[in-house]
């Protein structure tokens, strides 16, 4: 019996102790009560240096982490009272794999409160589902909830000395890093807690952990000696990046892993915002340890990327020869191979790590590669007995080429990016054709083509060719019917549709309402060409509901809107891109009013009255389709980023009195926006992009104190953000990015004094 508490039942039990809910009869309130064996608060050893659970906790004060609210002694128990959550942990609520986008959210949560603790100089050492709770209705959706992290049992602190294995050897060995296992000699710190969130994550996308045994030696054992299984082998629905971030957590040397938690989360962030993550998903560690493991074909692959990994890098195209040379070379030894089944498998293998390895496309020589895949391919071609071995080499190098074209384009229209990427496109397309004609059934081809037309729909949408963009994307989804992969279907199909969206969009900023019009009903009727099987998907009815909702009929597209709100993630192909679209609706009207309505002149209007009928607008709409106001934030967003990229096209095309409208008006709604949602971190953030919206005006009419003013207010902004958000690397870098701005405006001011 514990004076003050009234004890209603047992909610687990562990290594470190047992755990039971109680009531707290002096503030009537519901906590758990921690009883520990007042020895297992100390470790033997008095040189360790672990301390209590208790003081380790009370260190801690965050939101994502379960408070200590008292510690009492009741001999011979440590009593920690702990903060009650009710929704049960990520064990009790999964009973397999999670949605891999809804994994990486509650990751990259889970890390950047890790983050916090390192901050604090301790580590936690016991990262694993059963310690990570669920603050909410137990019945209720996980994304409803707020993540926190219990069970300091076994932390340690860092930062002053050295801390040994044997001090840091409790913990989960299914979860365990190798170095906290014993064997390996690296010092433990707060790469081992990376680990652990690595482990974590394996688990909440596999439904198991990375090692899987009947007993704590045998997992400590695998621990110290095998690479977990690639969690794509488990989950094939694992998005590649993701599944690189989680075995660059797990590497077996902790200088191997991502530097720090921080770092983890960022690239977390990336790969939720869809950018491009921080790591290669193929290390030379790895790339090592796969030689290894197949010698019997590591000479020819080896000797295969020679020969391709000569054109990355910058190196010039003087090379060509030697490049050249080689490919006759490689070529020669793989027909030299007897065995085709092995020579297949080569070929497939370094398919595999040349698109892992080249995930970063900016590494291939623009001038160089070219040349080199056209030689190699027509070294192919002329020796077409081996037929999977040629059309998986066709494949490859229209892949590189793709990855070629993407790095292109991203330099930019001024750079004459889209250009230069469009004559690789070209060249890309007029190979596969060739192949198409010599094997028309073989699907990896037709893959890769559709794939080849979707990213020239992209390059012509950024040259303004919207009769290009048309007709590429009615190419592809003509080439639809004959791939057999029903994810590649789909993903063809939504990329279509938004690539004319996107099509729409330029042009009638462009002032070419009757081009935006066509570019949809086109979309429409390439839609009215698919299998039923595949328009009846919900991700291809969300995008004809946007494409319907383009066109003013929104009375069409309200009542499959609401439909598809409610279904289940599992009734999705790929339910972590259905957010973006719904939310674009939703915002949409306010896009149109505050891009393209324009007062009469001599009339005046209510800026400030207008917002408020927008936000009413956006929230009616969220309403008819059964959205929640959770989802406010992200339609904020894309309403920036439209105005943002619709203001920035017209100060390309000089109309800087629409684009001076569309600043006044987009501040206006912003500031409404904050009022109604000041509880918002993306209110703050859009709030101050919108001042700095205003200054890049002041900038264009050669007004810098209008520019410094709206800079200033900016970044008191987003001051009032860090003080309400401190540890978000958002808001941390929005802050840096306007005064660096501020300083060159002042810069400016001083210059001209």
């Amino acid at each position: 019996m514990i004076p003050g508490f009234q004890i209603e039942r047992e909610l687990g039990r562990g290594g470190n102790g047992t755990v039971f809910l109680a009531r707290s009869t002096n503030v009537d309130r519901l906590v758990a009560l921690k009883f520990l064996r007042s020895g297992l608060t100390e470790l033997e050893d008095d040189a360790s240096p672990r301390i209590s659970e208790g003081q380790a906790v009370s260190k801690l004060r965050h939101s994502n982490i379960v408070q200590l609210h008292d510690v009492l002694h009741v001999s011979p128990w440590t009593v920690l009272v702990l903060e009650y959550v009710p929704g049960g942990s990520l064990k009790d609520r999964l009973s397999g794999p999670m949605i891999p986008v809804e994994a990486a959210r509650i990751l990259e949560i889970v890390t950047r409160t890790i983050a916090f603790v390192h901050r604090n100089g301790l580590l936690h050492l016991d990262i694993k589902p059963s310690n990570i709770l669920v603050d909410g209705d137990p019945a209720g959706p996980l994304e409803a909830g707020q993540i926190k992290i219990t069970d300091f049992g076994v932390s340690l602190p860092w930062g002053k000395s050295p801390i040994n294995s044997q001090s840091a050897l409790r913990g989960t060995p299914s979860y365990m890093a190798p170095e906290q296992a014993g064997s390996t000699g690296y010092p433990i710190g707060p790469a081992t807690d990376v680990y652990g969130l690595g482990a974590l994550l394996y688990s909440l996308l596999c439904g198991r952990p990375p090692r899987a045994s009947d007993s704590a030696e045998e997992s400590l054992t695998q621990t110290e000696s095998d690479a977990p299984i690639s969690p794509r082998e488990l989950n094939p629905a694992i998005p590649r990046d993701l599944e690189a971030i989680c075995l660059h957590c797990l590497e077996r040397r902790p200088d191997d892993r991502y530097a720090s938690a921080n770092d983890l989360a960022e690239d977390l962030r990336r790969f939720l915002d869809g950018r491009r993550i921080s790591i290669r998903p193929v290390s030379i560690g790895q790339l090592s340890r796969w030689c290894r493991q197949r010698p019997a074909i590591a000479t020819l692959v080896l000797s295969l990327l020679c020969t391709i990994l000569l054109s990355i890098g910058g190196l010039s195209y003087a090379l060509h020869e030697a490049q050249v040379e080689r490919a006759f070379a490689v070529e020669a030894r793989v027909r030299a191979e007897q065995n085709e089944a092995i020579a297949s498998r080569t070929l497939e293998d370094l398919d595999a790590w040349i698109q892992q390895t080249l995930a970063d496309p900016s590494l291939l020589n623009p001038i160089a590669f070219p040349a080199l895949a056209d030689d190699v391919r027509s070294l192919s071609l002329e020796h077409r007995t081996d037929e999977p071995t040629v059309l998986r080499m066709a494949a490859t190098l229209s892949m590189l080429e793709l990855l070629l074209a993407t790095n292109l384009r991203f330099k930019g229209i001024s750079a004459g990016g889209p250009d230069e990427a469009a004559v690789v496109l070209d060249r890309s397309r007029q190979h596969l054709d060739d192949c198409l004609q010599w094997k028309p059934d073989a699907e990896v081809l037709r893959e890769q083509y559709a794939l080849t037309l979707l990213e020239s729909a992209v390059t012509a949408t950024h040259q303004e060719r919207s009769d290009d963009v048309e007709k590429f994307c009615a190419d592809a989804v003509s080439l639809v019917s004959t791939i057999s992969d029903r994810e590649l279907r789909i993903r063809i199909l939504c990329q279509v549709s938004h690539l004319l969206r996107e099509t729409a969009f330029t042009s009638k900023v462009a002032g070419l309402e009757d081009v935006a019009t066509r570019v949809i009903r086109s979309n429409l009727e390439m839609l009215k060409q698919i299998s039923p099987e595949d328009l009846a998907t919900p991700d291809v009815q969300l995008q004809r509901a946007i494409s319907l909702s383009w066109l003013g009929r929104d009375e069409e597209a309200i009542p499959i809107l609401r439909d598809l709100n409610v279904l289940p993630p599992s009734d999705w192909v790929r339910f972590d891109e259905t957010r973006t679209p719904i939310c674009q609706w939703v915002a949409k009207p306010v896009v149109e009013l505050i891009l393209w309505t324009r007062s009469p002149a001599g009339v005046s209007i209510d800026l400030d009255q207008e917002a408020s009928i927008l936000i009413d607008c956006i929230n009616d709409r969220s309403t008819a389709i059964g959205l929640g106001e959770s989802a406010m934030p992200r339609i904020g967003n894309m309403i920036f980023d439209a105005v943002y990229r619709g203001s920035a096209a017209e100060r390309t095309q000089r109309r800087v009195e629409s684009e001076n409208g569309t600043a006044d008006r987009f501040l206006a709604f912003a500031k409404g926006f904050a009022e109604a949602y000041p509880n918002s971190l993306d209110s703050y953030v859009m709030l101050s992009r919108a001042h700095q919206l205003m200054a890049k005006t002041g900038w264009y009419f050669e007004d810098v104190a209008a520019a410094h003013r709206e800079l200033q207010l900016a970044l008191n902004v987003a001051h009032r953000a860090k003080s309400k958000y401190p540890e978000s690397p958002a808001v941390l870098e929005l802050v840096v990015d306007i005064e660096r701005r501020l300083a060159d405006a002042e810069a400016v001011l001083n210059s001209a004094e």
